[in-house]
């Protein structure tokens, strides 16, 4: 894989977070998120949305496509960053906890990092989509 626009959607996503969450922890509410609860949807949502902006690339990871996969302690890294973001998140939302807040911007960031040295160190091109006007290989 090489870097795409569904990475710079990601890295949109997950750069208004951690400004979001940066911003909240010095005191300068933006848009009137003033409690830990508001300022973890918002930081939730853009990390849920940072993660789908590239629902090809978590289909690789997990074996879906036809593409190989990545060496598993790669799989199981994310796979454990992204539960304990998950339920980081979870314990912001729900209790209004800042440490928790904290680990959730964090494990945002950590688990964008992780996919774009991947998607920077695999050096494959992307697979044209379907429709693409390229010929498929071995037909004429």
């Amino acid at each position: 894989m090489t870097i795409t626009g569904k990475d710079g959607v990601a890295t949109v996503c997950v750069a208004a977070a951690v400004a979001l969450y940066g911003f909240w922890s010095n005191g300068m509410p933006l848009f009137g998120l003033t409690g830990p609860r508001a300022v973890a949807v918002a930081v939730l949502v853009l990390g849920v949305a940072a993660c789908t902006s590239a629902r090809s690339h978590l289909a690789t990871v997990y074996g879906a496509g036809d593409e190989p996969r990545p060496p598993l302690p790669y799989v199981v890294l994310v796979s454990v960053t992204g539960l304990a973001t998950l339920v980081a998140g979870a314990i912001a939302l729900i209790g209004g906890n800042v440490v928790a807040l904290a680990v959730l911007a964090g494990g945002i960031v950590v688990l964008w990092v992780l996919a774009t040295v991947r998607h920077l160190m695999s050096g494959d091109a992307p697979r044209p989509s379907v429709g693409s006007g390229r010929p498929h290989p071995g037909r004429s």
